[in-house]
């Protein structure tokens, strides 16, 4: 009976009913320190995105611009600055999966991911994606580098 009621003390004290919140938490967390770098740019880029603050996102892009297709074989195009508000708008309500039977508006994904977590990076160092956008690190700094886009 002693070495029931220890067991169940020890048990009860035990930090395991943790461990689920703990593991989600973890995984939204970059898992890198220099990922760090990267989920200030995500907050500013992503502040910028939601508020439709054109300027600001054109700030954190690299121009050219490029865009392609779903298919690694469809053709890549370049945008330049004067075509990139219109093109923004219309990859924002390109409609995303994330997960199997959902599907939403890049808007609607930027907006349901305030962190960046290990899945965003890929296993990359100095980038990442947040659906059809793909983030790179060039010359020390943090820009919007390319998208896909659905036709």
């Amino acid at each position: 009976m002693n070495a029931l009621l220890f067991l169940l003390l020890v048990l009860s004290a035990c930090p395991l009913h943790d461990a689920p919140a703990r593991a989600a938490q973890a995984a939204s967390r970059p898992d890198r320190a220099e990922h760090t770098e990267a989920a200030a740019f995500w907050r500013d880029f992503r502040g910028a995105a939601l508020s439709d603050d054109i300027a600001r996102v054109m700030q954190l892009t690299r121009f050219p611009f490029s865009t392609a297709g779903e298919l690694d074989d469809d053709p890549v195009a370049k945008h330049g600055r004067a075509a990139f508000p219109a093109l923004f708008i219309r990859l924002l309500r390109q409609r995303e999966r994330p997960r199997p039977g959902v599907s939403i508006t890049m808007r609607e994904l930027i907006h349901q991911t305030p962190v960046l977590g290990a899945r965003h990076f890929n296993g990359e160092e100095e980038h990442f994606h947040v659906g059809a956008f793909y983030f790179g690190k060039e010359g020390g700094r943090w820009r919007l580098l390319e998208a896909y886009l659905a036709e």
